[in-house]
């Protein structure tokens, strides 16, 4: 009976090693794949950023050559809708509908 116990402890306490073992390289893992996510998003800021401020020095001078700083109108305005002089339209369905 006490050689039974001596190889069950032994049994159970390779299984607890073996999870241990397990569990430190899991933990490696998701910190590779935490700072590869990370690494990641440092890149994609970079690349927005870059886009964003193309867009705005386009969307401000379509030459993109301006000394105006951007304010909300010229970043975000809207344009009117056709006056009543929308006849110039080539869609009939929409230029009848603002026709005098």
């Amino acid at each position: 009976m006490g050689r039974f116990i001596v190889v069950g402890s032994c049994g159970i306490l390779v299984c607890v090693l073996a999870s241990l073992y397990t569990i430190g390289n899991l933990l490696n893992e998701i910190e590779e794949l935490q700072v590869e996510f990370q690494d990641g998003m440092i890149e994609f800021r970079a690349i927005t950023q870059d886009t964003w401020a193309r867009m705005v020095s386009k969307h401000i001078n379509p030459t993109g050559k301006t000394d105006a700083p951007p304010t909300f109108q010229t970043l975000f305005g809207t344009h009117a809708a056709p006056g009543p002089d929308a006849g110039y339209c080539p869609c009939p369905s929409r230029a009848a509908a603002y026709k005098a």
